[in-house]
C-alpha cells in the first residue's frame, strides 16, 4: 500500500524534473545539465503538482504513527505556505540583495562538481544556456512591472551591481578539476563567455527597464510584515512586544560586553577594546588560507569533543568543508547542506568581500553557528533521518525561525560549555547576539513604522532611516561599514526574515527550560527532539518537543 513517505519521495522526483536547479541543490541526479522553465508557466505546473500530491496524501488512511503524522503535516503546511507566497505575488518581485533569480543560478553552479568529464559537460550545458533562465526571470519581473509589483530602488541597484560582479567572476568556472579533452576545454571557455554576456545583458535590462520603475518607499507596512514574519517563523508575533524585547536584549548584551571589555584591558572602555580586537595582529588570521585553516580546526575540535556527549553524530555527517564563497553576494557566512547520499558534504562558506586578513574575536561563534553544532548538525542530521522524516521534509521544507533559531542557540550553548576560552571570544559571542538583537529592532521598527523608543540609548523617539540603521550596527554590533550597509540593505529588501534568528533562539531556550524540568531529561535528548523534528514552524516545534 502506498504511504505518505512514498508519496513525498515521488514528489521530490517530480519536483526535481520540474525544477532542475532545485534538483541540483537537493542532490537529485539526472538534471544537472538542465535549467528547466522558470517563467510564469512554472508556477502553474508546480501548483498542479502540489494539488495532485496533496490529494493523494488526503486520500490515505489514518496515520499509523507520529512520523506518519509529521510527514503529512509538514507536506501540507509547506504546500499551503508556498501557495500563499504565490498568491502574494512574491515571484514577480524577486529582486533583492539577498534573494534574486540571478543569485540563485550562481548558487546552483557553485554546487556542481567538476571532477569528471561528464560533470564538466553538465557545467558547459548550463553555462551555455544560462540566458534561458535569465530571460525567464526577466519575464517574471516584467509581469511585476505591469502590475505595479516592484521593489525599492535600493534593491534594484544592489542586484545590478551583483550581476556585473557575478559576470566578472564567471572565469572561475573555467578552472575545473577534471582533465578535459581539447574540444571540451574550448567549449567550456565559450560557455563561460556566454554566461558572462547573459549576466551583463540582464544587468543592462535591470538598469534601463526595471530601475526607472522601482519605487522609493522601502517599508512594507504592518499588514504585509505580519504575513512575511509568520511565513518565516511559523508563529504569529506580537510585533510591539517583540520590538520592545529586542531593545531589552540590546541593553542587556551591551552591558555584558562592557563588563567583558574590562577583562581584555581594564579602564579603556568598550570602544577602545573593540579597536584592539579588530586591529591587533596577534588576534588575527593574516591570510585567507590561515583563516580557513583556523575555522576548520574549530569544526574538527567541536565535533571531536561533543560527539556522544551532548549530540550523537553518525559517521556520514561528520565530514564538513570550509570554503571561501565566490565574489558578488552579500557579505557574511552561510551554510549549504549535504546531498541526500552524502556524496557532497555540508559546507560552510565565507563571503568576506575585499578582506584579506581576518579578526577572530567574532568568527569563533560564527563558526559554531554555520557549522557544528549549528546548521551542519541540524541540516545533516535531518538528511540522515530517512526513517523519521519524509524525503520532502528533509530536502525542501525550511523555516528560518527554526533553522536560524537553532544556529543562534548553538552559539549560546557553546558559551555555556566554555568553548569561548578567551574574553575576546566571549565578546565576539555577544557581538553576534547583539547583532541579531539589532536586527529585531531595525527590521520590525523600520517596516512597521515603530519609532525608536523614548527611553532607548540610541536616537530616542526618532524614526528609522537607512543611515540610522547602519549607525546602530556600527555602534552596537561593531560591524565594518561595508558589512553594515550590506546588512541593512538585506533587511530592507527581505522583511520579516532577519528577526527569525533571535526570536527562534528565544523560543528554543524557553522550550529547553520546560523540557529540562522533566524528571530524567538530558540535553542530548532535548537537542535530538529539536533537530530530529526536521524543519517546522515554531508553534509546531513546541508541540513536538513537549509531547509526552
Amino acid at each position: 500500500m502506498t504511504d505518505v513517505f512514498e508519496i513525498c519521495s515521488r514528489y521530490i522526483d517530480e519536483y526535481g524534473e520540474l525544477n532542475p536547479t532545485a534538483a541540483t541543490s537537493m542532490g537529485v541526479s539526472g538534471y544537472d545539465h538542465l535549467w528547466g522553465d522558470a517563467g510564469p508557466e512554472s508556477v502553474t505546473a508546480w501548483l498542479a503538482l502540489a494539488d495532485r500530491i496533496e490529494a493523494e496524501i488526503d486520500a490515505l488512511p489514518e496515520p499509523k504513527d507520529r512520523f506518519d503524522t509529521l510527514a503529512r503535516r509538514s507536506a501540507k503546511e509547506s504546500f499551503a505556505l508556498s501557495r500563499e507566497v504565490y498568491v502574494s505575488g512574491a515571484q514577480y518581485r524577486g529582486v533583492s540583495s539577498i534573494v534574486s533569480g540571478a543569485g540563485s543560478l550562481v548558487g546552483v553552479l557553485d554546487r556542481m562538481p567538476t571532477t569528471t568529464e561528464e560533470e564538466c559537460r553538465n557545467l558547459v550545458s548550463r553555462l551555455s544556456t544560462i540566458d534561458q533562465p535569465m530571460a525567464d526571470w526577466r519575464t517574471m519581473l516584467g509581469i511585476g512591472l505591469e502590475t505595479d509589483n516592484v521593489v525599492a530602488r535600493r534593491q534594484a541597484e544592489a542586484v545590478i551591481e551583483q550581476c556585473r560582479t557575478w559576470a566578472d567572476g564567471f572565469d572561475r568556472f573555467a578552472e575545473v578539476d577534471a582533465d578535459l579533452p581539447e574540444d571540451l576545454a574550448e567549449d567550456l571557455l565559450d560557455a563561460v563567455a556566454h554566461a558572462k554576456a547573459a549576466y551583463e545583458e540582464t544587468a543592462d535590462w535591470l538598469q534601463s527597464t526595471y530601475l526607472p520603475n522601482a519605487v522609493d518607499e522601502e517599508a512594507v507596512g504592518i499588514d504585509r510584515y505580519r504575513f512575511e514574519s509568520k511565513r518565516y517563523l511559523g508563529t504569529e508575533l506580537d510585533l510591539e512586544e517583540t520590538y520592545r524585547w529586542g531593545w531589552s536584549e540590546v541593553r542587556r548584551l551591551r552591558s555584558e560586553m562592557e563588563a567583558l571589555a574590562e577583562e581584555v584591558q581594564p579602564g579603556i572602555g568598550l570602544d577602545a577594546v573593540m579597536e584592539i580586537l579588530k586591529t591587533d595582529p596577534a588576534r588575527m588570521a593574516p591570510t585567507r588560507e590561515a583563516f580557513l585553516e583556523r575555522m576548520t580546526e574549530l569544526q574538527v575540535d567541536a565535533i571531536g569533543r561533543l560527539d556522544g556527549l551532548h549530540f550523537d553524530l553518525p559517521d556520514e555527517i561528520k565530514p564538513l568543508e570550509v570554503k571561501m564563497a565566490p565574489p558578488g553576494g552579500s557579505l557574511g557566512a552561510y551554510y549549504t547542506g549535504p546531498t541526500e547520499d552524502f556524496s557532497r558534504p555540508g559546507t560552510v562558506w565565507y563571503s568576506p568581500g575585499d578582506k584579506t586578513e581576518f579578526h577572530l574575536y567574532d568568527e569563533v561563534s560564527t563558526a559554531y553557528h554555520e557549522g557544528f553544532p549549528g546548521h551542519h548538525y541540524q541540516g545533516a542530521i535531518a538528511t540522515y533521518l530517512t526513517e523519521r522524516l519524509s524525503r520532502m521534509h528533509r530536502l525542501v521544507v525550511w523555516y528560518p525561525g527554526f533553522g536560524e533559531g537553532w544556529a543562534l542557540y548553538a552559539e549560546h550553548f557553546m558559551g555555556e560549555l566554555g568553548f569561548y576560552d578567551k574574553p575576546d571570544y566571549e565578546i565576539g559571542l555577544r557581538i553576534n547576539q547583539i547583532h541579531r538583537a539589532c536586527r529585531v529592532a531595525i527590521d520590525i521598527g523600520f517596516h512597521c513604522g515603530f519609532p525608536i523608543p523614548d527611553d532607548a540609548p540610541f536616537h530616542p523617539a526618532e524614526e528609522w532611516t537607512f543611515d540610522t540603521a547602519v549607525e546602530m550596527l556600527l555602534s552596537y554590533a561593531y560591524l565594518d561599514e561595508a558589512y553594515a550597509e550590506s546588512e541593512v540593505t538585506r533587511y530592507f529588501g527581505w522583511p520579516g526574515q532577519a528577526p527569525a534568528y533571535k526570536v527562534g533562539e528565544r523560543v528554543i531556550l524557553g522550550l529547553r527550560d520546560q523540557f529540562m524540568a522533566r524528571e530524567g531529561a538530558t540535553l542530548k535528548d532535548f537537542h535530538f527532539r529539536v533537530v530530529g523534528s526536521g524543519a517546522v514552524g515554531l508553534d509546531h516545534l513546541a508541540e513536538l518537543v513537549l509531547a509526552d
